[in-house]
């Protein structure tokens, strides 16, 4: 390295970033001798360590930590929405994973003598979790939940927070009904721990998002050309499969009907635009509705 100018190994470095944004190739160090190339490639994975390894910081007058803690002011226009713990608690878990939860406030609509009124709904790639606020003279109980998953069924859970947001807890279905354990019989809903809104709803979808970062990535795409002749082998096994099948209801043979005529190219297809990335998630989850969608010919 002692023959190498900074302008060179700086030049190493600015490509090899903008490979990790998906902005080019990967650095190309063939040209360097085995010691030099030992001593970049230590460098480049420094810089695949410590690249991207948490969300990019918004600035200090978005964070909405430094709005609750009082460290920056506010707008006239937004200063109704940052006096809402709820909402600011909602937003520095979203903030936290990264952008994988959307959240929504929306209209409190409690009827009049109800000690519940919902304020903040968070939706994730699996979770859509209702906050809602409770009268601080009624502590709620997992039961109350039931009435909630009753009306509004796509929900995963509900989240009870006084309007601090100082005290939480987070209720899923086979919290608020009677559970069958094998080793203890019958036990009735579950009781409420209690704690901060941060800490409750960044818990549960803690359990719920993947962590990609602790998956193992594929190896390169020379390791992988034999994958379309496999998955075709294993898709067209697994359509066979179904079409085999011998099913006694109407719409069980509508679906068995349906996969038969399914192209196995079509999932090799989209095996391989995972493998290259040329498919993003939300375009493989539009093309999957979009097939399922198309009526059999």
């Amino acid at each position: 390295m002692d023959d190498m100018n900074e302008d060179r190994l700086a030049d190493f470095v600015d490509e090899h970033l903008r490979h990790l944004r998906g902005e080019g190739p990967a650095p190309d160090l063939t040209a360097l001798d085995e010691a030099e190339r030992a001593e970049v490639g230590r460098l480049l994975e420094l810089i695949d360590a410590m690249t991207d390894t948490l969300p990019a910081s918004p600035p200090l007058e978005d964070d909405p930590v430094a709005i609750r803690l009082g460290l920056v002011g506010t707008t006239a226009g937004d200063e109704d929405d940052a006096k809402d713990a709820v909402v600011a608690a909602a937003e520095e878990v979203a903030y936290r994973f990264g952008g994988a939860i959307e959240v929504q406030r929306i209209q409190l609509s409690g009827d009049a003598g109800s000690s519940f009124a919902s304020g903040v709904m968070c939706r994730s790639l699996a979770e859509t979790v209702l906050v809602v606020l409770y009268d601080a003279s009624a502590l709620p109980s997992a039961v109350d939940a039931r009435s909630i998953f009753h009306e509004q069924p796509e929900l995963s859970a509900v989240a009870f927070s006084n309007p601090d947001a100082t005290r939480a807890a987070v209720v899923t279905y086979a919290h608020c009904v009677n559970r069958l354990v094998p080793a203890g019989g019958w036990y009735g809903p579950a009781e409420l721990a209690w704690e901060p809104l941060e800490l409750a709803l960044g818990g549960h979808f803690e359990r719920s998002i993947p962590r990609w970062e602790a998956v193992s990535t594929l190896p390169p795409g020379d390791a992988l050309e034999e994958l379309a002749a496999d998955a075709l082998a294993v898709v067209t096994s697994e359509l066979d499969r179904v079409a085999n099948s011998r099913v006694q209801l109407p719409h069980k043979r509508h679906a068995r009907d349906f996969v038969t005529a399914l192209d196995p190219a079509v999932f090799v297809a989209w095996i391989d635009g995972v493998r290259t990335r040329r498919t993003s998630s939300d375009q493989l989850a539009a093309d999957v509705i979009d097939s399922c969608r198309t009526p059999s010919p």
